[in-house]
């Protein structure tokens, strides 16, 4: 999810057009080395230079126990998803493809093999708390947009699939957490239980459009 929410905020801020830092030097340490200087008065940049270094030591440390890893030890994320939810996983790779073709080439550099699962664990919980902070720094009227983006990110999807990407989205999502939410409560919100009555007995059913007077549903 954390390509998914840099991409979302890139495409707001449109960064690649309005920050002195180019895509390059965000995208890889210079001479490979961290902890630039932070900008005086761009906490922005800073965040986005944590968020460079945070992923070039992940890459080192994932290489230096690359050789003493069995090739069924690699954590391949691409590889464990089910097929039930390949859907949301092809999408949002769009998603993220066309968003950063436009924006800072940081995201690109978010995908690598992970040889330890606390290692994953630990790189997802830093990369969501760096971009907690980004967000926090979008006016109020940007960060309403985040939520539209979010929201449009949810259509189109069955209430099954809602419900798995409202999980996978917690603790490292919160955005797209609540906008699926709100899609699932729309969804439900939808249908109206109708009761008839006859001779018989009672019919109950649920409506998810309306009824016309010679009985034909829409």
């Amino acid at each position: 999810m954390d390509p998914l929410r840099l991409s979302r905020w890139g495409e707001i801020v449109k960064l690649s057009n309005n920050n002195d830092v180019s895509s390059q030097d965000l995208a890889t340490p210079i001479n490979g080395a961290e902890g630039l200087e932070i900008p005086t008065g761009d906490p922005t940049t800073g965040i986005l230079l944590e968020i460079r270094d945070t992923v070039a030591k992940a890459q080192r440390d994932a290489r230096k126990i690359k050789n003493g890893t069995s090739s069924d030890q690699l954590l391949d994320a691409d590889a464990c998803i089910p097929a039930d939810l390949r859907k949301l996983h092809t999408r949002f790779k769009g998603l993220v493809h066309r968003r950063t073709s436009q924006t800072v080439k940081v995201v690109d550099s978010l995908k690598w093999a992970f040889y330890k699962r606390d290692h994953l664990d630990r790189f997802i919980a830093d990369i969501s708390s760096l971009t907690d902070n980004l967000e926090s720094l979008l006016p109020e009227s940007d960060r309403q947009k985040l939520w539209e983006l979010s929201s449009d990110e949810c259509k189109g999807f069955n209430k099954p699939n809602l419900e798995e990407l409202k999980d996978i989205a917690q603790n490292c999502d919160p955005i797209i957490e609540n906008a699926t939410g709100e899609a699932l409560r729309n969804a439900r919100g939808g249908a109206n239980h109708v009761t008839q009555t006859y001779n018989t007995g009672n019919v109950l059913a649920v409506n998810n459009g309306s009824f016309n007077v010679s009985g034909t549903h829409h």
